[in-house]
């Protein structure tokens, strides 16, 4: 009897198709903490203009003595609130990573039912798999010496022997 199931290739497309998604979450979270370096990075040179700016319009003393209080003040500022941004941008990816993994490994879970419903579908529980598997009592009735055949006389002689 030949079984025709797809249930190896379905499971391995399953396993490919969890791994991949995941893959993809990971890209993707790479991603929006890239997105974030850059938004740093923009300010960052956008505040250094700035101090240049304020450097070329001092006049005297008094104004460029000023600058570096300002600047640091400012720069402080900016830190309270970008790691505010960080912390953000953390929670919600953390909450949409989580949210990706959990609909993953459901689609993931999808897949693997319905692969073993299809593989029942094709072999029900209650038929015998006659033909699928050899019979062993032939195979080894083949290999089992009778008990008035030949091998009990062998058998025999080698007793007498050994007294």
């Amino acid at each position: 009897m030949s079984i025709d199931t797809n249930l190896p290739m379905e499971l391995y497309k399953a396993n490919v198709q969890l791994w991949l998604n995941m893959g993809l979450l990971l890209q993707e979270a790479r991603q929006q903490w890239a997105d974030l370096g850059d938004k740093t990075l923009e300010d960052d040179v956008e505040e250094t203009r700035k101090e240049l700016e304020d450097l070329s319009h001092a006049s005297d003393w008094k104004d460029l003595t000023n600058l570096p209080g300002s600047t640091a003040w400012r720069r402080m500022q900016k830190r309270v609130g970008d790691a505010q941004a960080c912390t953000e941008t953390a929670i919600a990816e953390q909450t949409r990573f989580v949210a990706g993994i959990q609909h993953a490994l459901a689609d993931w879970q999808k897949s693997l039912t319905r692969a073993f419903s299809d593989a029942g579908k094709s072999l029900p529980m209650g038929v015998p798999m006659k033909g699928a598997v050899p019979d062993f009592g032939a195979l080894m009735a083949m290999f089992t010496p009778t008990a008035g055949g030949a091998g009990t006389k062998t058998a025999g002689k080698g007793k007498s022997h050994a007294n």
